[in-house]
């Protein structure tokens, strides 16, 4: 009896161990993410982006962001490579409803919105910013000194990824990077110093995960080990703001990227100003010949994001905190 209750025990471990296999090796949905799209609004070239998630049962949500605002969408519909659902807006006292479809393919979007007043079409594709992009901040004791520096990751405007190296001020020479590549989620490069008296080249080889980075560092002297941390790491993510006027509220989302860009309602605003918790970004939007001037200020406190949003048209105040699931 005992060998027969043993033999089912190990089954259902053989079982549990089959099904945890399979759930790893599915492959991740090619729709789910976070989609930047891109179209023109009365001639001008406008930004909007749309979450796509999915829950462990299967079913699909979508939040459709401009710089109207955040919202879900309704009627949302995935069938292959295609998607379609609808929104409803309110403009003074008149409601105004956009069908939205759309067909994903080799990782683009093309997609179309209709409406009362005509079609807009949209081009996108998915948000992809390597966990390698930041400036990481090296710390490490050497004859009694700490030697501080930063190493910036990035894309160049033809999409190659870049390496600059920031040595501390107690260290001698100049630095040259060369042989930068990125494969598989680790970064490698070659750091020399051109200092005649000094000569040494070492060879980099460095993994992030999350806001920590590590890897080794192999030069004449042999190899040491290297590790760092991301510079303003808890910025980076999704964050769902209120925002909060005479006229109400409304949803916003800032979406901030590893290499501290962001998009706020899908308007690119650069790099953000971070130090010692405060953050500040300006941003312009057009519509015919207006243009109107936007600047954030704000701070990070205990995981919240609180400040102000200025313009001509007044001040809003700002809450918010990170969407869950992200970073």
């Amino acid at each position: 009896m005992r060998k027969m209750m043993l033999l089912k025990r190990v089954g259902w471990v053989l079982c549990l161990l089959l099904m945890t296999t399979a759930l790893a090796a599915e492959p991740q949905d090619p729709l789910v993410g976070d989609w930047l799209l891109k179209s023109e609004f009365d001639g001008r070239p406008m930004n909007s982006m749309f979450l796509l998630s999915k829950d462990a049962g299967g079913a699909y949500a979508g939040q459709w962001v401009s710089f109207f605002g955040m919202r879900l969408v309704d009627n949302l519909k995935v069938e292959g490579e295609k998607i379609s659902f609808s929104q409803t807006f309110r403009f003074g006292d008149q409601d105004m409803t956009s069908n939205f479809s759309g067909t994903i393919k080799d990782g683009k979007m093309q997609a179309t919105m209709s409406n009362d007043n005509g079609d807009i079409s949209f081009e996108g594709s998915k948000l992809d910013m390597p966990a390698i992009f930041g400036v990481w901040e090296f710390r490490r004791q050497r004859e009694g000194q700490e030697i501080v520096s930063k190493l910036a990751v990035g894309r160049d405007k033809d999409g190659k990824i870049t390496a600059d190296w920031q040595s501390g001020a107690n260290q001698q020479g100049t630095w040259e990077i060369s042989d930068v590549n990125y494969d598989s989620g680790k970064l490698t490069f070659k750091r020399k110093n051109t200092n005649p008296d000094r000569p040494m080249e070492m060879t980099y080889s460095l993994t992030a995960q999350g806001d920590a980075i590590n890897g080794t560092a192999v030069s004449q002297r042999g190899e040491r080990q290297v590790e760092g941390k991301r510079l303003n790491g808890e910025l980076v993510g999704k964050w769902e703001l209120t925002m909060t006027s005479d006229r109400g509220e409304r949803k916003q989302l800032l979406y901030v990227m590893p290499d501290m860009t962001a998009l706020f309602g899908g308007v690119d605003v650069g790099k953000i100003d971070c130090k010692d918790g405060s953050i500040s970004f300006k941003y312009q939007m057009n519509f015919g010949d207006r243009a109107f001037s936007n600047e954030f200020k704000g701070k990070i406190q205990d995981g919240k994001l609180t400040g102000e949003m200025t313009n001509s048209r007044g001040t809003q105040q700002v809450s918010g905190q990170k969407m869950q699931g992200s970073k």
